[in-house]
């Protein structure tokens, strides 16, 4: 007599069959997002997916790659939520742009860090101690004071500086003035009654040394 195998289905979810334990299904090698998926859904995702590539940054493009970390996590969150997947697919693949990767690169460079001198800065900073020194200046300090303009809005210039007489000013160097620096040191002059400095640095080209405006 010739025996023969006899493939049984049992409803999804069946962990047991009387004392036989019943085997779940082998799946095929998964990522994480294609895991995240299967658990919400059900549903195997084609294996040449070119998402589940670029969500684990597997062989993706530069472009692909330069998706933040937060955007990331916005996505993982996405994952299960009533129609969110495509919003969330789209968000991984969309294109960075050249300009957008770049403004990335610069502000994974970040700023100085508070108390911490630029080039121009240190340069004024010997200049005030050759004043202190000359007797004109009796004191000064980098980042020493702070100016509340509006709610959550801070202004703190470059150097407090005592002035022999007593007087207090604040001054703010910079080697290039943009609208928006020009516009809040008015507005801080405006609002305090102590004498703002802005103070360009002159090319060498000029002879050097320091530009002065008075506010």
């Amino acid at each position: 007599m010739t025996s023969r195998a006899t493939s049984l289905r049992y409803p999804e979810g069946t962990k047991t069959v009387g004392t036989a334990r019943v085997r779940e299904p082998a799946l095929p090698p998964m990522t994480a997002a294609q895991r995240a998926i299967y658990k919400k859904t059900g549903n195997l995702p084609a294996a040449s997916a070119g998402f589940d590539e670029i969500a684990d940054g597997l062989d993706a493009g530069p472009q692909a790659k330069a998706r933040s970390v937060a955007e990331s996590a916005a996505t993982a969150a996405d994952i299960g939520k009533p129609a969110s997947l495509g919003n969330a697919i789209k968000r991984l693949t969309k294109p960075v742009g050249p300009r957008e990767a770049a403004k990335k690169a610069l502000q994974a460079l970040g700023r100085l860090k508070a108390g911490a001198m630029n080039k121009t800065e240190a340069s004024y900073a010997l200049h005030l101690e050759g004043l202190k020194r000359s007797g004109e200046v009796a004191w000064f300090r980098f980042e020493g004071m702070k100016f509340r303009l509006a709610d959550n809005t801070f202004y703190t210039p470059d150097f407090a500086v005592m002035l022999s007489g007593g007087q207090l000013e604040c001054h703010e160097v910079k080697g290039h003035w943009q609208d928006d620096a020009r516009v809040k040191i008015k507005i801080v002059a405006d609002q305090y009654p102590l004498k703002f400095i802005a103070v360009t640095a002159k090319p060498k080209k000029a002879g050097g040394g320091w530009q002065i405006e008075e506010f």
